[in-house]
């Protein structure tokens, strides 16, 4: 059978990989991209198909290929009455573990299965579309962490130093804040920072690509990772303490049952400061914030270093939590998700 994974994004493609690399062993694969993606992207995720062996299409063709497959598989639902074949079983492989309401009220009529990471979050996207074929399989994405391998190797720092990674969001994120403070961290951390992909393409970000960029450029325990760094797996095994927001990355580093401090206050735009919190209602997820209990909790941006230190000292205090909050959120954490999301399919289709 033809299946063809098709990326609006860059940042699908971690999520897609595993799955491809199985789906291939017995069916032919292929991937399509759209005109969002920029030239930045468009070569890296070109790349990043074909040095394993599978057909990449452009903008100009790939919705003519999705519409010849006969499993389509995309990470987000929106144009993809355009894109299915009238016979394709359309697969739901969302990009990341959700923080955003849309993860759960994204779906369409032509969507056939979804696969989501856990139980909790199974039961919460059965509310909003019961009639999808919606089964919980933990998080592709995770998979290449279960073994031995590195996925997508980078350069990053060595020594007995405390290893910190800074992984921020676009919007509403905290670079605008952390940014400026980032230089009175101490100096025997080193400090890598893995933004989102936005920060480094989007000319709305240009701003905190810049700041960023000067910081790596002044101080020499802080490394920036470039756009060819999709996949923050690397930069998972190599650090000590998670840094983010409330942001689907402090779900997924659970797994590593290492230490995670969230900086709760974030950059607004003036037009969301009036009235921040009807803002954040409709953005974010309430229910699952109240199960964000495994981290370190910093009110302000000036209080995330002490946080980062404490972590450090007290490195297994919130394990416990951390595991519970795997095993709710992640769902099953084994290296298999994806052999589950590929045999499933394949009984879809039989």
């Amino acid at each position: 059978m033809r299946v063809h994974f098709y990326a609006r994004h860059l940042y699908y493609l971690p999520q897609f990989l595993p799955v491809a690399e199985v789906m291939s062993e017995s069916h032919e694969v292929s991937f399509g991209y759209s005109d969002r993606v920029t030239r930045g992207e468009e070569q890296i995720l070109r790349r990043g198909v074909t040095m394993r062996g599978w057909p990449i299409h452009g903008p100009s063709d790939a919705q003519a290929r999705a519409q010849q497959a006969d499993i389509l598989i995309v990470g987000a639902s929106a144009g993809v009455e355009d894109l299915a074949g009238a016979s394709a079983l359309v697969v739901l492989l969302f990009h990341s573990i959700g923080m955003k309401k849309i993860y759960y009220t994204d779906t369409h009529p032509r969507i056939n299965v979804r696969f989501i990471e856990s139980d909790y979050h199974r039961t919460r996207c059965l509310e909003y579309a019961p009639e999808v074929t919606t089964h919980a399989v933990g998080f592709a994405k995770l998979d290449p962490l279960y073994g031995e391998g590195s996925p997508n190797d980078l350069s990053l720092p060595s020594g007995e130093e405390p290893k910190i990674l800074y992984a921020p969001t676009f919007y509403p994120g905290s670079i605008e804040l952390l940014g400026h403070l980032i230089p009175s961290w101490p100096r025997d951390w080193q400090i890598v920072i893995k933004p989102h992909q936005f920060t480094l393409t989007n000319p709305f970000y240009r701003y905190q690509r810049v700041l960023l960029q000067d910081l790596s450029k002044q101080y020499a325990n802080i490394t920036l990772l470039p756009l060819e760094a999709y996949n923050i797996l690397p930069a998972f095994r190599w650090a000590d303490v998670l840094v983010s927001e409330i942001s689907s990355t402090i779900i997924e580093y659970t797994v590593m049952d290492r230490p995670i401090v969230v900086c709760d206050q974030v950059h607004l735009r003036w037009h969301h400061r009036w009235g921040g919190g009807p803002y954040f209602q409709r953005r974010l997820d309430t229910e699952l914030l109240s199960k964000i209990d495994f981290a370190h909790r910093a009110v302000r941006a000036d209080e995330v270093s002490n946080k980062v230190q404490y972590a450090l000292e007290h490195r297994d205090e919130l394990s416990a939590f951390r595991q519970a909050g795997r095993d709710l959120l992640v769902g099953p954490y084994d290296g298999q998700a994806s052999r589950r999301i590929a045999k499933l399919i394949e009984e879809a289709v039989a």
